[in-house]
């Protein structure tokens, strides 16, 4: 519901849900399912651009996560928490919390978390003037992206490396990467304006 930008449903969803989260067991699906609750209230929240509160649901889940203890649920709320700092503008904190959820995905051999977490790095990495650390990132995710035959995350993959050829002025590699996003969006059917999302 969230996704269709049905917020307010979404939130009596997840209230009706929470109403009867202490009716559940102490069994490990149990608890992992509470942690995804307080989890989905977080990106509901960052949904609606309350960034301030996602980051505390995150937190939260991620200490159910620990506790239960499920390695997998607790990287995965250490990257949300770290992608809500990010939008915070807490770039430290977002770094050390993305630099653990991206080591943490390549302990557990999780490939698109992998990526997930190293493209979330890399660009925290960029607003920190590192751009030399986060030029392998965006790479490493373009390359799994294109594995996956994912034509949205290769666009955005595209989008974030032509942001970082012209801060670098790197201007026709910049316009290699601007082109290859329009080639992927238009070939997918999604959004090609220059810059834009699916």
């Amino acid at each position: 519901m969230w996704e269709a930008g049905l917020l307010s449903e979404a939130e009596r969803e997840l209230d009706s849900a929470e109403a009867v989260l202490g009716l559940l067991g102490d069994s490990t699906r149990d608890r992992k399912l509470g942690a995804s609750l307080i989890e989905f209230r977080g990106m509901l929240k960052s949904a609606g651009g309350d960034w301030q509160s996602a980051a505390a649901d995150f937190a939260r889940s991620r200490d159910m996560h620990l506790a239960i203890p499920n390695p997998y649920g607790a990287m995965l709320q250490t990257y949300r928490l770290g992608e809500a700092r990010a939008a915070l503008g807490e770039l430290e904190t977002a770094y050390t919390l993305l630099s653990e959820a991206h080591a943490k995905a390549v302990e557990l051999r999780r490939e698109r978390m992998t990526r997930r977490t190293g493209f979330a790095l890399a660009g925290v990495l960029c607003r920190l003037g590192r751009t030399d650390e986060a030029r392998p990132l965006y790479e490493q995710s373009l390359q799994g992206a294109r594995g996956r035959g994912s034509g949205f995350d290769q666009a955005r993959v595209h989008d974030a490396m032509t942001a970082l050829a012209e801060t670098e002025g790197r201007d026709t590699e910049a316009a290699e990467h601007r082109q290859a996003s329009r080639d992927i969006r238009r070939r997918n059917g999604l959004d090609d304006e220059e810059g834009g999302t699916a």
